[in-house]
């Protein structure tokens, strides 16, 4: 054959110039964000794919606007990047992922953008810049900018909510349809052009006549407002669920727990099926009933367009949706406007206060009429529809002297119609009056002389804002602040109805007084926010928020853990992937090299290997410095202790929330004097915030093993010839010939040492104890307050330890390397356990090397059979290739036991041993693989997920892969009976009424 041509120096140039402009455009394509379709994964079940799911799941770009489902079941988000993401509520991991996206057409002077440059991709390797946003979005408006979710009650149970396709606009005014029970032989429907301008916002009614009917109205840019119309057709529920064997017994439940990873999985299905049982039960719902969701049929805009006077901000429904009656508000930069079903203007409110500091004063004095003034710019618009009645919110901004401030107005609406306000002697005296024919004469009136003045106006800061749905009364608020980065919750109800005799007449009964409201809860997040809703589901109120980083995030609002988040939906780092299967594999080394250790008799090359081995492991450089220890003890020791008592008087005292607190106090604050030092204060207060934070992280997290070594290392003392304890009862030796074995000037048991022993038997004990809670959560003080603090009956399913520990495992989907949300306490205490009694117990029985074997090997055992029994992992083939590193860690201990019983430190027996073991274990994990892929292929998926899954057209809808071991969606589990609280607040596994687990 011939021979190949030999490359020279320019040959070799060019291909290396080529590899490497191959190299940075794939870097460049996964890291850059650019606007277009990003998601690459292919629903092949590869590694690669898994990589491509979880690294392009999320947004490229700031998230414009969001939105949820009746019961939080999906999540639906809408980015710069053109594309519409459904995330849906996975039961089994207890967190979101992505199943479904639409991607909607970029203009191509948009799409130019995504060229390649190789020294850009250089530069933004080397030194990253971050794109401002806000100044880009307004010199020209981008990708999705509304984005609604749709549901109709089902006419047989008022309580069962079926879902209906989700509706987004964009920046250039198109109206786009998502339908996820739509099939790939069906055509989507066509989108519609709108507007000639952005679309700002979205809302739904259920036709008063028809329930299986959608009316929509869109606000826009170009100053109008249309009407759509869908009608739509029932269709059975997709049902997104894998179904496990649960009648398994016997022989088969043991090949199911020892080879297939499914230790405890059985018995949390049957608790959980027992919950939804019970839950419907008391719900008064058929488990029986097929659920049905809509499938849009036509789509029809209106002839009809409402016209205002300046672009259309914001749109809301207030209850009514017949088609005489107000249904409808918009609102515009100088008023808000109210309308019917078929587009007719009702009413105009203008938005105004009144120039006395307490809005409630005018309730006190009847006679008294403050001057009014004027809302310069109306920012948000929210609404609440309750049984009794409706509340419309409006904030805006008003000019007060050389600075701007904030009001939120309030009006009562019922069957559509504006409640006209009665003022009596004496505060919260007032009556609402619902006249149709007051109503229609005070719109023919001037808006000066305030015929349809608010119910009141609250004095509160921030732009957007948004209010509870459920309950007869209005609890709270939730509004966005000035800074774009902090949402501010504030109270709204006087009295709980619970506590009230007679039912109140409607939701504005309740409303509390302006100048009394409050600040509860403050949600802070790293960056702006763009979007926010507040989501009711049965389980109770949660905060979904939309940020410019291409998060999403799920914040809790009820309960003791209230202002905790719970849920992110994103795009994970490479680094995020890489690192927990790195930690995982240091983690075994580090348990690993506890089987030989110093006091094992091994041969000396071996022994040598081994204990260089263990030092790297655990990161153990002390002997390498050349430091004398004598000068560091005191100071080492001093130090520790210092810390171990701060940590417990923080957890003892709420510190990290008492910092909140008061960071919430300095935002508050109304002396004079103080509020010219307000952003003082305030970054004062947010700065010591950080340090406690950052404090009780690492003192619960890093720092846990080496603080506690050095303890077992201050106690362990050297005694001379073999004398003990006994000996000293005995008189047979004196503590004069005892030192410590790191330490010979140091004394033992007396004097100074003596003083430090009784401190460490004082406030170490303490410390582990409290330290458990924050360890379980990675040492984030967020998921443990006060009440968690003092739970300690761990074994209770309703634990707050057991459930902080969860939350924080399943805040965000993380595929194979999501824990089992039921275990996820008892894995990550254990594995605290064992990092803390390994590195004690080969310390204080160096001189006993049978005894630290056996119990070394002890703990082995434990931590290997506990995984077996409770599996830690949600993905069962990573489940079993953990099992599998715990049993060969395990194997290694009990070879060093072993080594240590038969004392020839010549011997190559235990070697051989340990190599045999490791076969052992490898052909057991090829044999588990195998059991795990049949287990896999005979269970049953109710609907091959295939069909659902659509190739681009009209709308580009796509049903996304999981992209793990499971079909495409197959592992996401429906909204009904399946997640959720019970009555207790929180529990164990997810019930049934609501997406969230908390």
């Amino acid at each position: 054959q011939p021979q190949r041509p030999k490359l020279g120096p320019k040959e070799w140039w060019g291909c290396s110039a080529r590899f490497v402009s191959t190299f940075v455009r794939a870097m460049a394509a996964m890291e850059i964000p650019l606007i277009g379709p990003r998601y690459t994964a292919k629903a092949d079940r590869s590694l690669g794919d898994i990589w491509r799911h979880f690294t392009t799941r999320g947004h490229k770009g700031p998230i414009q606007c969001i939105d949820a489902s009746a019961l939080a079941d999906y999540i639906v988000t809408g980015g710069v990047d053109y594309t519409v993401r459904c995330w849906r509520y996975d039961v089994r991991y207890e967190a979101y992922d992505l199943v479904a996206m639409t991607q909607m057409e970029v203009p191509a002077e948009l799409r130019s953008e995504q060229g390649f440059d190789l020294y850009k991709v250089l530069k933004e390797a080397v030194l990253p810049t971050k794109v401002k946003w806000d100044e880009v979005l307004k010199e020209k408006p981008r990708g999705v900018t509304a984005v609604v979710c749709n549901c109709s009650p089902d006419p047989g149970c008022k309580k069962l909510l079926r879902n209906a396709p989700i509706v987004s606009g964009n920046a250039h005014g198109d109206f786009y349809v998502t339908d996820i029970t739509r099939t790939a032989d069906e055509v989507p429907p066509v989108l519609l052009k709108l507007h000639s301008d952005q679309i700002n916002d979205i809302i739904s009614v259920v036709d008063s006549e028809c329930d299986t009917t959608l009316i929509f109205m869109t606000a826009s840019q170009d100053k109008t407002a249309r009407i759509v119309r869908m009608e739509c057709e029932l269709v059975p529920e997709p049902e997104f669920n894998v179904h496990e064997s649960t009648d398994l017994e016997g022989s088969d439940l043991a090949l199911d727990v020892l080879f297939r990873g499914g230790g405890g999985r059985i018995e949390a299905r049957h608790f959980r099926d027992e919950e939804e049982k019970q839950q419907n039960e008391a719900q008064g719902i058929d488990a029986s009933i097929k659920f049905m969701d809509l499938r849009c049929k036509s789509l029809a805009a209106d002839e009809v367009i409402c016209y205002h006077d300046s672009p259309v901000l914001n749109v809301k429904d207030i209850g009514a949706n017949n088609d005489d009656a107000a249904s409808f508000v918009t609102c515009c930069r100088e008023y808000v406007a109210l309308w019917n079903t078929k587009g007719e203007l009702k009413t105009k409110l203008w938005m105004w206060t009144r120039t006395e500091t307490l809005p409630h004063y005018w309730f006190e004095k009847e006679n008294h009429e403050p001057e009014k003034i004027q809302i310069s710019k109306i920012t948000g618009l929210g609404a609440v529809n309750k049984p009794k009645g409706s509340l419309l919110f409006v904030s805006g901004e008003i000019h007060d002297g050389d600075t701007n401030s904030t009001r939120v107005a309030v009006w009562g609406f019922e069957n559509g119609l504006v409640g006209l306000k009665h003022n009596k002697a004496g505060r919260g005296s007032g009556v609402l009056e619902y006249s149709e024919e007051r109503s229609l004469a005070a719109m023919q009136k001037e808006p000066e002389r305030g015929d349809l003045e608010p119910l009141c106006v609250y004095h509160q800061p921030g732009t957007q804002l948004d209010v509870d749905q459920a309950g007869p009364s209005t609890t709270f608020a939730v509004q966005l602040m000035g800074d774009g980065e902090t949402v501010n919750m504030w109270d709204l109800e006087a009295v709980h109805p619970g506590k009230l005799v007679i039912e109140p007449e409607g939701p504005a009964s309740l409303l509390i007084c302006p100048g009394y409201d409050e600040l509860l809860l403050q949600m802070n997040h790293k960056c702006k926010v763009y979007d926010i809703r507040v989501v009711e589901d049965q389980d109770g109120p949660a905060l979904v928020t939309a940020c410019d980083d291409g998060t999403a995030y799920i914040w809790d609002l009820k309960g003791y853990d209230k202002g905790q988040c719970y849920g992110e939906m994103r795009s994970m780092a490479p680094l995020e992937i890489i690192l927990p299967v790195l930690t995982l594999f240091i983690t075994v080394a580090q348990v690993f090299s506890f089987a030989f250790g110093p006091s094992v008799p091994l041969p000396h090359k071996v022994h040598k290997n081994a204990a260089v081995f263990h030092n790297l492991a655990m990161l153990d450089f002390k002997k390498d410095i050349k430091i004398p220890k004598e000068t560091v003890f005191w100071p080492e020791m001093t130090i520790i202790l210092s810390a171990i008592v701060i940590f417990q008087f923080f957890a003892i005292t709420d510190m990290p929330h008492n910092m909140d607190a008061l960071v919430r106090m300095s935002m508050e604050v109304k002396s004079d004097f103080l509020k010219a030092i307000k952003p003082l204060l305030v970054s004062v207060a947010s700065a010591m915030r950080s340090v406690v934070y950052l404090v009780m992280q690492l003192l619960s997290t890093v720092l846990v093993v080496p603080m506690l070594q050095s303890c077992a290392q201050a106690v362990d003392c050297k005694w001379a010839d073999g004398k003990h304890w006994i000996d000293v009862i005995l008189r047979k030796t004196t503590l004069a010939d005892v030192h410590l074995e790191d330490v010979d000037t140091v004394q033992c048991y007396t004097g100074r040492h003596l003083h430090l022993v009784l401190l460490m038997i004082a406030v170490v004990p303490t410390y582990i104890v409290f330290l458990v809670p924050y360890a379980v959560c990675a040492g984030d003080a967020q998921y443990i307050n006060w009440q968690a603090v003092w739970d300690f009956k761990v074994w209770r399913h309703d634990n707050k330890w057991r459930l902080a520990a969860k939350r924080k495992a399943t805040d965000m989907h993380l595929g194979f390397l999501g824990p089992t949300p039921a275990q996820a306490f008892m894995t990550l205490s254990m594995e605290l356990m064992s990092k803390i009694l390994l590195p004690c117990i080969t310390t204080l029985t160096t001189h006993s090397p049978l005894l630290q074997m056996t119990t070394v090997s002890i703990i082995g055992g434990i931590l290997w059979w506990m995984s077996v029994a409770k599996a830690p992992y949600v993905e069962r083939k990573f489940c079993v290739l953990v099992q599998d590193l715990k049993l060969l860690t395990f194997c290694a201990m009990v070879c060093g036991m072993f080594t240590v019983y038969i004392n020839n430190p010549e011997s190559f027996l235990t070697i051989y041993i340990l190599i045999v073991c490791t076969g052992a274990v490898a052909i057991s994990l090829t044999i588990k693989f195998c059991c795990v892929q049949t287990l896999e292929a005979n269970e049953t998926c109710i609907d091959d997920i295939e069909q659902y899954r659509l190739e681009p057209r009209a709308t580009n809808f796509l049903l996304v892969a999981t992209a793990s071991r499971q079909a495409p969606g197959c592992r996401v589990q429906t909204r009904r009976g399946e997640a959720g609280r019970d009555a207790g607040h929180q529990r164990e596994d997810a019930p049934a009424g609501g997406a969230r687990v908390h």
